[in-house]
């Protein structure tokens, strides 16, 4: 992964906890949190595009494609506009490691938020759940994977 990654990295690593307690407590993501994510993951994904030759899109794509997935799931109703943000930010930091870092992440993110809705359902306690935290867990799952695909 290049500097870049890790520098998005890092900003994710600061605004997991935060992310995590504010998105539980009060359903909400805040742009003061994700809105610089966002523009830090364009601004390390247009440097990688740009560093490799304009052979490298792949964070940006992955970005892009995870932020409009999410955001066709929010404009039916699913999800908040900050999921959909947030979904941009992991999508392009999970690229930097690959494909298969960016797919799991996505599905990580569905399997942890529904095995959890469905203990609840068993538990017949009903209710929103935040889909922020599952995001996050689902991104620092794929990222440790695939890290330590790279180094063992």
């Amino acid at each position: 992964m290049s500097w870049a990654g890790w520098v998005l990295c890092a900003y994710i690593a600061l605004v997991t906890a935060p992310l995590t307690v504010i998105d539980v407590r009060v359903h909400r993501l805040p742009n003061r949190l994700v809105v610089p994510g966002l523009a830090l993951a364009a601004l390390c994904g247009a440097w990688e595009w740009g560093s490799s030759g304009w052979t490298n899109p792949r964070p940006l794509l992955c970005g892009a494609l995870y932020f409009a997935f999410m955001l066709v799931l929010g404009l039916l109703g699913g999800l908040g506009m900050g999921d959909v943000k947030l979904a941009g930010v992991l999508g392009v930091a999970s690229g930097f490691l690959g494909w298969q870092s960016a797919v799991a992440s996505l599905m990580l993110a569905f399997i942890f938020g529904g095995l959890v809705a469905l203990g609840l359902w068993i538990a017949k306690r009903r209710g929103r759940i935040p889909f922020g935290p599952f995001m996050l867990a689902g991104f620092w799952a794929s990222t440790t994977i695939a890290l330590f695909k790279l180094v063992g």
